[in-house]
């Protein structure tokens, strides 16, 4: 299924709730890393964890018309270590080798490894400063415009200043800047590499707002300013900005509903004003619900995504889905995810020969997947388990449809 496949699960929860995308108040992360760490070396505070994930076969695992098919797993350990100093400074390290096995297209596998280093220092008990340093590097899917796996690399760093109130409130700013670059590979259906297209800078900055609605959860408001600049001279009219607020509730870990709800407006401008530009919503929510034998999921996602294509700067992507979670009995449970979404394209140009120039077409796509599985817990709230997914995507342009169906085993920490 999509949640992690992980081993020494407890470990993991953990670490995955330290690791959170929105802010964490200095207070609350320190209190965190000293009371759940299982792991203590010295003054080091040690969350190690063990993913694996697409353990299986991928009856298409280019995604693509010529369907291919391949055994796959991808191992991924990870640790974070945390040295709280003095009771206002607290260091942090974090390191995730990857490794993709294919079993018959060896040229496939491959090695990746992702680092971080950060610091938070609370300064007259009431500031906070916090620095992090950053290269992460995945084999994925990118969206669901590139369904094969490619490797990308970001570089980057971000620091910030915050203010936290006893209650922990926060009001803070940050800057980041990043470097995001891919491998150099040619897809079939597009006239330039990854890298060509693809590779550029990020940089902006952002103001953030956290109120504790309840314990461990927190109501949030944050505004963004982003600019992008393509590294590549024949890229450069795709140099764009983007500004958007947000606003959502961050859900405890561990209660009855937990995830993320976030919801805004989003404005998308290329510097090329003659290249089409986008305003309105986007989103993104993944809430989990646990109600005796029954668990509950909900997604929904809306965003502008950077092209692949050659002939393309963006499209819309917008997906939603949910699933169910039935427990038989206490060791016993019986899953079912439903996804579907579209790609709109604002702009889509292909040469027209008799025209003897470019014409701009409407292209849509859409997709879809079933995914079911069975799972037997372990112990605990660690379980194994085998799922089934189905996924088929289609296009308003002919030629461009493609399915993809994947049965593998899965182990899940969240029985």
């Amino acid at each position: 299924m999509r949640r992690p496949l992980v081993l020494f699960a407890a470990l993991a929860v953990v670490a995955t709730s330290l690791s959170g995308q929105t802010y964490r108040g200095f207070r609350s992360e320190w209190d965190e890393v000293i009371g759940k760490a299982r792991i203590i070396l010295g003054p080091l505070r040690v969350f190690p964890s063990f993913s694996i994930r697409n353990v299986g076969y991928d009856d298409n695992v280019n995604f693509d018309a010529k369907a291919k098919g391949d055994y796959t797993g991808t191992i991924s350990p990870a640790v974070k270590v945390y040295w709280p100093v003095g009771g206002t400074i607290l260091l942090s390290a974090s390191e995730n080798p990857e490794y993709n096995y294919y079993a018959r297209e060896s040229f496939r596998r491959s090695f990746s490894n992702s680092y971080t280093f950060g610091m938070k220092t609370l300064l007259l008990s009431r500031f906070v400063l916090l620095g992090n340093t950053t290269r992460a590097a995945h084999r994925r899917r990118l969206s669901s415009e590139l369904g094969t796996l490619v490797t990308d690399e970001l570089r980057g760093f971000d620091a910030g200043l915050f203010f936290e109130t006893a209650r922990q409130t926060s009001l803070g700013v940050t800057v980041f800047r990043n470097e995001i670059g891919y491998e150099n590979l040619q897809m079939e259906d597009s006239s330039l590499p990854l890298s060509q297209v693809l590779n550029r800078k990020e940089w902006g900055g952002k103001a953030e707002f956290y109120y504790q609605a309840f314990t461990e959860g927190f109501f949030y408001l944050v505004g963004e300013y982003t600019e992008f600049e393509f590294k590549n001279p024949e890229s450069a009219w795709r140099n764009a900005s983007a500004i958007q607020g947000t606003i959502g509730l961050r859900f405890p870990v561990g209660a009855a509903i937990r995830g993320n709800l976030a919801f805004g407006y989003k404005r998308f401008r290329p510097n090329l004003e003659a290249r089409p530009s986008y305003s309105g919503l986007f989103g993104k929510t993944d809430l989990n619900a646990r109600f005796g034998r029954i668990g509950l999921r909900a997604r929904y996602g809306r965003d502008t995504i950077f092209s692949y294509l050659a002939e393309a700067l963006f499209f819309v992507e917008n997906a939603v889905g949910g699933g169910v979670s039935l427990y038989l009995t206490d060791f016993l449970r019986l899953d079912y995810d439903y996804n579907r979404g579209t790609s709109d394209y604002p702009e889509f140009l292909v040469f027209d020969p008799v025209a003897d120039g470019s014409l701009n077409i409407g292209r849509k796509d859409r997709h879809e997947t079933h995914s079911a599985g069975i799972a037997v817990r372990l112990f605990g709230t660690t379980g194994l388990g085998l799922t089934w997914n189905s996924a088929l995507w289609t296009s308003s342009l002919p030629g461009w449809d493609r399915r993809r169906r994947f049965i593998g085993a899965f182990l899940t920490y969240q029985f």
